[in-house]
């Protein structure tokens, strides 16, 4: 089957109408578009200090090839690995059950991996279009070459809202062999985040740790003629062996609380993308044309934001969740921490996901990459709504971003911390 054959192929299964390759055309056309990307993310920095030799990415043999050099390159911590069996990628093929895609990431990048696979598939933050995706294929080569793949890509990111294509931690029903089931038209992409009820989360996914009382959809698969039910046997599992090989992965899970994260990172950088399409598209500037915003669109994502950088929306945690790698420690020690030693990293996985109620994506490039306006007007906002909840966990929020984050403006001052 031919490339383009299979591709169409992919689009006609998943249910994605064709319409939207011509709005990725007019993305991937926007006049100055390649050069505005020039160094602008993590990847094309990497790809010149490839091409001037000042880096080199080793390659490991056939079974992880650039994998593990790529991880330490893009400082990407392996703890972070995820699993995911719905055939949900430019290489659905190859996804299964027994054969699921590995997924890394760290605060401004993600990638992922298949079995056999023919490429590793890369997703950064973007000062020019909030996101970039890339492939670099898995062969030995001189000097590897990432390709940027906008065109395809975005024909289903680009549903991560209609402002602009964005991260996609999705919920599908899912048969054994990858097979996406009961599509829903109007709804293609169930996205998921930290606001989402855990009975629409993760089906598609395998989840390993300890979650207690959490219901939801990861883990199995569902029988194509009764897509709905969900068949027993998905919670609390602490190891998928004789489910999926795990000697061929770097991890052995999937790790519950890097899930977690993730949806909550993912749901923070759409929300981002989407400020700052709409700044363009109300300065009449936006990558797609004819795209348009107003004050009043603008206002209320801002609105939208301030609240979940906060976690006001986050929905609790049913039990305390434990995970099955090294992410929760290795994820809380990357800091960085004030000088009582305390992080906006830290996790509490009792009752919530984070300790403090900030989240720790203020250190991101793509926190950095919002709108300078929007940026001003959201610190103003979330320092007001911390001071306002006269809680000890947001007084120290406030005031470990104020230890921690430069570029805070004047007025974000350290408060008094409320006894405990």
């Amino acid at each position: 089957m031919s490339g383009g054959t299979r591709k169409a192929r992919h689009w006609a299964l998943i249910g994605v109408p064709l319409a939207a390759a011509a709005i990725a055309a007019l993305i991937a056309a926007a006049p100055g578009r390649a050069q505005e990307a020039e160094a602008s993310n993590l990847i094309e920095a990497l790809q010149r200090r490839l091409d001037d030799g000042s880096a080199s990415l080793a390659h490991a043999g056939e079974a992880q090839g650039y994998l593990p050099a790529l991880l330490k390159e893009l400082g990407i911590p392996r703890s972070s690995q995820l699993l995911v069996f719905s055939g949900s990628s430019l290489q659905f093929d190859r996804i299964s059950q027994r054969t699921p895609r590995a997924i890394y990431y760290q605060d401004d990048a993600s990638l992922g991996v298949v079995q056999q696979g023919r490429l590793i598939e890369l997703i950064v933050s973007d000062k020019a279009t909030g996101v970039a995706f890339y492939t670099l294929d898995v062969e030995k080569a001189e000097k590897p070459r990432f390709t940027r793949r906008t065109g395809e890509c975005i024909i289903c990111h680009g549903f991560a809202s209609r402002w602009a294509p964005g991260l996609m931690v999705a919920d599908y029903e899912t048969g054994p062999n990858g097979q996406l089931l009961n599509l829903d038209p109007r709804n293609l992409f169930r996205l998921t985040d930290h606001r989402t009820p855990f009975e629409g989360r993760y089906g598609g996914w395998y989840v390993t740790g300890t979650t207690g009382a959490m219901k939801h959809k990861g883990n199995v698969t569902r029988d194509p003629a009764y897509p709905m039910d969900v068949p027993a046997g998905g919670l609390n599992l602490t190891s998928l062996s004789g489910r999926i090989d795990t000697s061929r992965y770097l991890e052995p899970g999937s790790d519950a609380v890097s899930l977690l994260t993730l949806e909550h990172q993912a749901g923070l950088v759409n929300l981002i993308t989407r400020i700052n399409a709409q700044y363009r598209g109300l300065n009449n500037t936006s990558l797609v044309p004819g795209l348009r915003a107003t004050q009043a669109d603008i206002d209320a994502s801002l609105a939208e934001l301030e609240a979940y950088i906060t976690f006001a929306d986050e929905v609790p945690l049913p039990s305390p969740v434990t995970g099955t790698s090294a992410f929760s420690r290795e994820f809380a020690a990357a800091g960085p921490a004030d000088g009582r030693g305390r992080s906006l990293r830290q996790f509490d996985l009792k009752t919530r996901l984070f300790r403090y109620p900030l989240s720790y994506m203020i250190y991101s490039q793509a926190f950095d990459n919002l709108h300078p306006d929007a940026r001003s007007r959201l610190l103003a906002r979330v320092y007001d709504r911390l001071r306002a909840a006269r809680t000890p966990e947001a007084a120290a929020a406030i005031n470990i971003a104020a230890a921690t984050k430069p570029g805070l403006p004047d007025t974000w001052k350290p408060v008094p911390e409320p006894a405990r």
